[in-house]
């Protein structure tokens, strides 16, 4: 089971996210919003991050840079939600083996996919096969 971190503004897409995640076997924490996600982090030291790129106050790129700077050594895996444009994205986010994005709306199966492959690259089991996507 790997403790997946969800930070979004959204109460319905948090709650959608938590119900899927809990599904396919993940411990899931929530964060409203980029000010509450270290406090979170260290909480709970999580193996995964979902963040949201347009958040109000503390964008998902200045939590992301917030991450990178205060747990650098760290290479926890991130995958950033956003309705945002692929191409701009990329301008902005150094996209790798530990960094994606999956489009809003959420494809739940593409989601589960993004998942399953950066634990396995960051060496976090899986939680046994359960719940449909």
């Amino acid at each position: 089971m790997a403790k997946i971190l969800i930070v979004d503004d959204s109460p319905l897409i948090l709650a959608f996210l938590e119900e899927a995640l809990r599904s396919w076997g993940h411990e899931v924490f929530r964060a409203s919003d980029g000010y509450s996600v270290v406090p979170t982090f260290n909480k709970c030291n999580p193996d995964l991050i979902m963040l949201d790129y347009n958040m109000p106050a503390s964008s998902g790129l200045e939590v992301y840079e917030r991450i990178r700077t205060l747990y650098a050594g760290q290479r926890i895996p991130i995958i950033f939600l956003s309705a945002t444009s692929r191409f701009e994205l990329e301008m902005v986010i150094p996209f790798s083996e530990f960094v994606r994005c999956c489009d809003k709306p959420v494809d739940l199966e593409g989601l589960r996919t993004n998942i399953n492959e950066m634990l396995v690259a960051a060496g976090i089991a899986l939680p046994p096969a359960s719940g449909a996507p």
